[in-house]
């Protein structure tokens, strides 16, 4: 029987996660192709998320990222439209910019808050990232292969960096890991 996650509260600084997922049984069908949709799918999710991949290793049966998961931010509706742009067909995101604006233009701050709101949820999450990644490789692969069913052997695992005897350095553009002296950082 399959546990519930444990519900973990947004962080309030960034955070580093080493992410890793396997395809059931360990079935190697990731090849150039689906390593390709694979990737577009993820920088999509990268831009719309705010959540950066710092690097990647992708398998014939299973990835790791490297993820920079912020902090959250509240963010202008132009900001939320700007990113909704990546991720979301033409269409839909017409409908919200239009209701949207009609909401602040009537006053109707609440709801067009509430909209909002329910775009950024979906943001500086890595579960929500990890849903969106994998939900859309599977339909596409199934699709592409005319397959129907779970792609991935279980749910990602997540192991968050930090308290070990390397952590990870932000140098301006630049992550490395380094060791760690007596629990003393400079």
């Amino acid at each position: 029987m399959r546990k519930p996650r444990k519900f973990l509260k947004l962080p309030e600084q960034t955070q580093f996660f080493h992410v890793t997922s396997r395809i059931v049984n360990g079935d190697q069908v990731i090849g150039c192709e689906e390593k390709a949709f694979f990737l577009k799918a993820m920088r999509k999710l990268e831009l719309f998320t705010g959540i950066r991949i710092i690097t990647y290793c992708l398998m014939d049966n299973h990835f790791h990222l490297l993820m920079k998961v912020p902090a959250p931010i509240p963010l202008r509706d132009e900001e939320i439209i700007k990113r909704m742009e990546h991720l979301y067909p033409k269409a839909q995101l017409d409908l919200f910019k239009e209701a949207l604006k009609s909401a602040r233009k009537h006053g109707k701050h609440e709801l067009a808050d509430l909209m909002c709101r329910k775009v950024t949820l979906r943001m500086f999450d890595l579960s929500m990232f990890m849903k969106d990644l994998k939900q859309r490789f599977t339909q596409w692969f199934n699709r592409r292969h005319s397959r129907r069913g779970t792609l991935w052997e279980e749910r990602f695992r997540s192991v968050l960096l930090e308290g070990s005897k390397h952590v990870l350095i932000d140098d301006g553009s630049l992550y490395r890991f380094e060791p760690r002296s007596r629990g003393i950082m400079q």
